[in-house]
């Protein structure tokens, strides 16, 4: 049985984060995907450096550790784009460094998402307090619904 309004999606925007949940945020945007034929965008962001005054890069050993840790998080993002490439689905793989929200929405707005697809953890009213509260930065300059998916989800 068909419904008449069924959500149809092109583009898909899927924030990968790398931590523990992200498989079941990538099981969640494939099976929609595989449903609606949709193309993803897997990115993947991180924090600009601090520019505040007498901030130094620091010391070489620490420049080439956090260039290490940039290249690791690259190749596990290409794997999960091989993952998904090797589904038949087309995808392309995104790594950023600029804040969260203004990275999920100019990329959204950029690749025409009809969708973004995000992991979720359930911090309290402290935690949101102190570090703000990135799903409402995001959701409310988009036009396109946002998929939450709870870091203790079951996906099938």
């Amino acid at each position: 049985m068909s419904v008449a309004n069924e959500p149809t999606f092109s583009s898909i925007l899927v924030l990968i984060d790398l931590a523990p949940s992200t498989p079941k945020v990538l099981a969640a945007a494939l099976r929609l995907a595989r449903c609606t034929g949709a193309r993803l965008c897997l990115l993947h962001v991180e924090p600009p450096e601090p520019d505040f005054v007498g901030y130094r890069a620091g010391p070489q050993t620490v420049r080439d550790s956090l260039a290490d840790e940039w290249r690791d998080e690259h190749r596990r993002l290409q794997e999960l784009g091989d993952r998904v490439r090797a589904e038949g689905i087309e995808v392309l793989t995104l790594q950023i460094r600029k804040p969260l929200a203004e990275a999920v929405v100019t990329e959204a707005r950029s690749r025409g998402a009809d969708l973004v697809v995000a992991g979720f953890s359930r911090h309290g009213l402290l935690h949101r307090l102190i570090h703000g509260d990135t799903v409402h930065e995001i959701a409310d300059p988009l036009a396109c619904p946002i998929l939450l998916v709870p870091e203790d989800a079951s996906v099938s």
